[in-house]
């Protein structure tokens, strides 16, 4: 495939705040690490207006803080937001269930879960960093598969904030192998659930999942203090 760069065409400020974004939600671009406007616009080659635009977007969405004359910094974490970003995911999801229950489960679903399970279960087997991270993507396409069969990609864009946060966070530490094969159990409950026809049981396993992850918040603010503000010491 070829990028920009290759085909001699400039960056935009929607493709510079796509790269920031994505080193942002994967922690190559860690809370607290320092960039300046002059070296964004050295790196893609353009403006500094191009570089003000995408990074305006991304202090919108509060990945970044831009302090005057000292530069731009990755936003430390804030685990209230990220709580109620989990929250309303968690909330989004158990009616999306409830709502299929009432009308129509379809077998798309249940064997798109499946196929999912038998990834994740396989990742488990051999828990390298490199497959922990694996899982952890896949666990989050399988919460928004069951979200997306009820919700229209125009109305998933209303929780785009939210899936950005929820996927930062999870991707601060992809060491806790205790707490994904917790989160693999959770997920074979709801689709056994599901696939049975059990709506309390499905929307019981959703419930302990979200609750997994929000006590998962407190082990990485422990591992990684220096990722938060003295605020919410």
């Amino acid at each position: 495939m070829y990028t920009l760069e290759d085909m001699n065409l400039p960056y935009s400020s929607l493709d510079i705040y796509n790269s920031i974004c994505t080193k942002i939600i994967s922690n190559e671009l860690a809370p607290g690490t320092k960039i300046s406007e002059k070296t964004l616009c050295d790196e893609f080659k353009v403006s500094r207006s191009v570089v003000r635009t995408a990074v305006a977007r991304l202090q919108q969405i509060h990945l970044l803080r831009v302090f005057p004359q000292r530069g731009i910094q990755i936003a430390l974490l804030d685990i209230d937001l990220t709580y109620n970003a989990t929250k309303i995911r968690h909330a989004i999801e158990r009616e999306a269930v409830y709502f299929m229950f009432k009308n129509t489960l379809s077998d798309k679903l249940l064997n798109d879960l499946k196929v999912m399970l038998c990834e994740m279960k396989n990742l488990l087997k051999t828990p390298s960093k490199e497959n922990i991270a694996k899982f952890k993507s896949t666990n989050a396409v399988y919460h928004l598969r069951i979200i997306q069969e009820v919700f229209s990609a125009k109305s998933l864009s209303l929780i785009y904030e939210v899936r950005i946060h929820m996927a930062r966070w999870s991707n601060i530490d992809v060491s806790l192998l205790s707490v994904i094969d917790t989160l693999y159990k959770y997920n074979e409950a709801i689709y056994e659930a599901m696939a049975s026809r059990h709506l309390q049981d499905a929307l019981s396993a959703i419930h302990e999942h979200y609750e997994c992850f929000v006590g998962n918040m407190h082990k990485v603010k422990e591992n990684y203090p220096e990722y938060f503000s003295m605020e919410q010491a």
